[in-house]
């Protein structure tokens, strides 16, 4: 019977955290910005109460935090699997970079206010950070794995990584904020030319757009 009840009592608590999460969502996508929306707008769309609120969030920045780690939680796998395999080859990046910003269009607005929070919030700044890191490691491995192949150029693999990374980064931030004209294609274009010249050199310039 202890067993039933502390199940339920869970069960609840996740579904509060599932109702204040999407509350934010919502609010996003109706053009609100996140830094206008308050814990009462939440708790009320949420149907939840403060004291709840604060029981399971130190503050919004923290439910913000879970919400792009639990809404990009699939994609990030399928980024990481797909990352080992992707063919070699220019030729392959630009369909395999279009299905990466593919994967990140629906949570355009998550994605947007999380960047905007990491400016300024150390916690939320430190989360993007290990994500990067992340990303990076996963990068320059398949880079030097490539160069073992020799299918890329040679160099600092690490160094590769974080170039790379930082310009996908900043254009996925104009990407999510509509900056630029930076939409998915135009992301795609502009990581594959990077990309393929600076890992692949001259043979990039033969690769499909």
């Amino acid at each position: 019977m202890q067993t039933n009840r502390t199940s339920t009592a869970k069960a609840r608590r996740k579904q509060a955290a599932a109702e204040l999460m999407s509350a934010v969502r919502d609010l996003l996508e109706a053009g609100t910005a996140f830094s206008d929306i308050t814990i009462q707008q939440i708790t009320e769309r949420a149907g939840v109460s403060r004291p709840a609120f604060y029981s399971h969030f130190v503050d919004k920045n923290e439910l913000l935090s879970r919400l792009v780690a639990e809404a990009l939680a699939p994609v990030t796998a399928r980024m990481s699997e797909q990352m080992g395999e992707w063919p070699s080859g220019p030729e392959h990046m630009p369909n395999a970079l279009r299905a990466a910003i593919g994967y990140l269009e629906p949570h355009r607005v998550v994605i947007a206010a999380f960047l905007e929070v990491a400016n300024y919030d150390a916690d939320v700044a430190a989360v993007l950070n290990a994500s990067s890191k992340a990303f990076r490691s996963e990068l320059a491995e398949r880079i030097r794995r490539q160069q073992r192949a020799g299918v890329a150029l040679d160099g600092e693999a690490d160094t590769i990584a974080f170039a790379l990374s930082a310009l996908a980064i900043e254009l996925i931030r104009e990407f999510v904020n509509g900056e630029n004209g930076v939409d998915s294609e135009r992301w795609v274009e502009v990581m594959s030319l990077v990309w393929g010249r600076v890992v692949y050199g001259d043979q990039s310039r033969t690769a499909t757009p």
